[in-house]
Parts: structure tokens; C-alpha cells; sequence
């Protein structure tokens, strides 16, 4: 007698498919004397698997400090780099922190200095479509130490992410973004003290992320990849073996 029997077998193979981050909303404030600067970023309802990429740029006398701690919309935010641009006399510092999973509408960024500082620019800016667990890949950062009127930065980058960068001078009149590279915000309030600046770049093999000021000056730069969101359910594979006895 033959036994005709059919085996059917399922696979699971990952999807490996992503989203596509998508630039959302950006706000910057500027403030002297205090300790705790803040500002608001409105992120879109229609936005998902968001996240919040801040800055604080600042100068004062003495050692520059540091942010003991930052919020996004209320809760806590985690340090990406920083880096401290300037002579010995005047003190300056730019730090990048963010927040994935912010929640839609209104988001307050607050940061606590170590100390009161003279004059700060703190800038919020939301991404769509980024990774919650995995946002970012390894920051770089660059200080051309006042040699020239150029700051470049290389940092690692794959199809479908981002490149984020900020930017810091001492006391250049103008501030001008890379080729390539969409700026999202180029703050002079305090020029003659800093300027600062911050644009993003889609990512492929080694990103590099430039500004330029219109003289030899003090540029420090932090520039790290943003990672899209996976999307889709893993893909079922079925084969058929059939076996005859």
C-alpha cells in the first residue's frame, strides 16, 4: 500500500523593510543669565515613531560647564556629544541631546546648566519615521581650534538614515551650511559672541557635515546618524514536501 503524505512548512523571514524619516518641526529661543534655559517644539499629529534632537549652544567666562541634565517633554533626555570651541579667556560649549517616543503637540525642552551662564541659544528640532530603541549611530565631533574659517566633521551613515549635525563659532559675522546639507537653522542673535546652527543630510557610507564662517574663527561641530524606524511584519514562506511510501 502507498501513503501519499503532504508536509507543509512555514517560515518566517524579517522583513528588513523601513521607514522613511521624514524632517517635522523645529523651534529656537535664545536667553542671558539664567540657568535653565527651555524651549517649545510642536510636533505634527500625523507624526509617528518621532523623536526630538536638541541643542545648547553657549559662552561664558571661565571654564564652560556643562548640562547636568536635560528634559523632553517632561521626561528625561539622554546626552548624544559635545564640544567645547574657543579660546583659553572665553568659554564656549555646544551639546546635542534627544528623546524618542515624544508625544504629539507641544514639547517643552528644558535644560539645567551646572551654573548660570551669559548667553545661551537652545534649539528642538522632531524627526518622523526614526528608530525608538536604536535612534542613533555613533556621534563624531570636530574643533578646528581657530586655524581656519572651516569645520568638517566625517561620521558613519547607511541608506535610509540621516545626518544631524550642530554648529558653534566664537565670533563670526556670518555662518554659512555645507553643500548638501538642508539647513534648519542658522540663529545670529548673539553675534560678535557665538553663532550656532544646526542642518541635517540623508546618510550613505561615510556622511561628511561642513560650515563655514566669513573669517578664521573657532568652529566646533557634533554630527550623528539618525536611524529609521523598521516597518512591516516579518514575511511567511510556505513549502510543500510531499512524500509518497
Amino acid at each position: 500500500m502507498r501513503i501519499f503524505a503532504a508536509l507543509f512548512l512555514v517560515g518566517l523571514l524579517g522583513s528588513g523593510a523601513e521607514a522613511a524619516i521624514t524632517f517635522d518641526a523645529i523651534n529656537t529661543t535664545d536667553a542671558t543669565f539664567v540657568t535653565s534655559p527651555s524651549v517649545n517644539v510642536t510636533v505634527d499629529g500625523a507624526c509617528t515613531d518621532r523623536a526630538i534632537i536638541a541643542y545648547v549652544a553657549w559662552q561664558t567666562p571661565g571654564g564652560p560647564g556643562s548640562i547636568s541634565s536635560m528634559t523632553i517633554g517632561g521626561s528625561p533626555a539622554t546626552f548624544i556629544e559635545g564640544v567645547s570651541p574657543g579660546s583659553a579667556s572665553i568659554a564656549r560649549r555646544i551639546e546635542m541631546w534627544y528623546r524618542a517616543g515624544n508625544s504629539t503637540g507641544s514639547n517643552t525642552v528644558t535644560a539645567t546648566m551646572d551654573g548660570e551662564k551669559d548667553f545661551i541659544t537652545i534649539s528642538a528640532r522632531s524627526y518622523c519615521g526614526i528608530h525608538q530603541t536604536a535612534t542613533l549611530g555613533t556621534p563624531a565631533t570636530a574643533d578646528n581650534n581657530g586655524a581656519n574659517a572651516i569645520a568638517t566633521v566625517d561620521v558613519s551613515s547607511a541608506a535610509g538614515e540621516w545626518v544631524l549635525d550642530a554648529v558653534m563659532t566664537s565670533s563670526a559675522a556670518t555662518l554659512t551650511v555645507g553643500a548638501g546639507q538642508t539647513q534648519r537653522n542658522n540663529d545670529a542673535t548673539h553675534v560678535g559672541v557665538f553663532l550656532s546652527g544646526s542642518s541635517d543630510e540623508t546618510g550613505a557610507g561615510t556622511t561628511t557635515m561642513s560650515w563655514t564662517t566669513d573669517t578664521d574663527d573657532y568652529i566646533g561641530i557634533i554630527a550623528v546618524a539618525l536611524r529609521p524606524a523598521p516597518t512591516g511584519g516579518p514575511s511567511i514562506v510556505r513549502r510543500r514536501v510531499v512524500s509518497n511510501q
